[in-house]
């Protein structure tokens, strides 16, 4: 199968990527020609794009509501990829499709209640040796979001309060769920996922920028892990 992009689709750009996330999301994909892609949650078109145009040889999008599916389906050509619409709570697999070489999310964990179930998921469409590749919200800053201590204020039960946090201008979508670093690792683990790479930022980025505005500390998480 061979890879195209309509016209509208171009490399991720930089100009609304402040805080270098993406670019190290990107890194963290590395070389896609000829592989399988699963897109969960089709959270930036800007990455459907890059893993087209990097040669990819096949494009799965699974995406949470009609939006974000169309967003993605405007770049694709039908005989490269497809995108389907499903509740990423739910979710429990490909629908049928062989299995990926590589899955990518950016934008999209983070509103999942049900991580363990997904990973799961993820883990079975995956070949023996695949890559996932995720972003998302540092748990340092969704542990803020609806603080009673105020915008930027973290203090330490806060953070290891996890579930929902309320939606905000800088987290829009589904309610976000927060979750501790820790877990994050554990169930990565526990799904047969181990970590290859993780950074929160490299010096010199903006860090004042990306989820929740401007505050001390890392914005997000970037994680690259192996199927075992």
């Amino acid at each position: 199968m061979s890879s195209s992009t309509t016209e509208s689709a171009r490399p991720p750009s930089t100009d609304d990527d402040p805080t270098g996330e993406r670019r190290l999301l990107v890194a963290f994909l590395g070389d896609l020609r000829g592989r399988a892609v699963l897109d969960v949650g089709c959270g930036d078109p800007a990455v459907t794009a890059y893993a087209l145009r990097g040669g990819a040889h096949s494009y799965v999008g699974v995406a949470p509501d009609e939006e974000r599916a169309e967003r993605v389906r405007r770049l694709l050509d039908p005989n490269v990829g497809h995108v389907r619409v499903r509740d990423l709570n739910r979710w429990s697999g490909r629908d049928g499709s062989p299995r990926v070489d590589v899955v990518v999310s950016r934008h999209a964990l983070h509103q999942v209640r049900n991580l363990p179930r997904l990973l799961a998921a993820v883990q079975h469409d995956l070949v023996p040796g695949g890559r996932l590749v995720f972003s998302v919200p540092h748990p340092m800053a969704t542990a803020v979001v609806g603080s009673a201590h105020g915008r930027g204020w973290l203090r330490t039960a806060d953070y290891f309060r996890e579930g929902e946090r309320p939606t905000t201008e800088a987290l829009p979508g589904p309610a976000p769920w927060h979750r501790t670093l820790e877990t994050y690792l554990r169930e990565l683990r526990l799904n047969g996922l181990r970590l290859d790479e993780f950074s929160e930022g490299l010096a010199g980025m903006d860090h004042t920028a990306g989820p929740c505005g401007p505050g001390d500390g890392p914005r997000w998480a970037a994680f690259r892990c192996v199927r075992v």
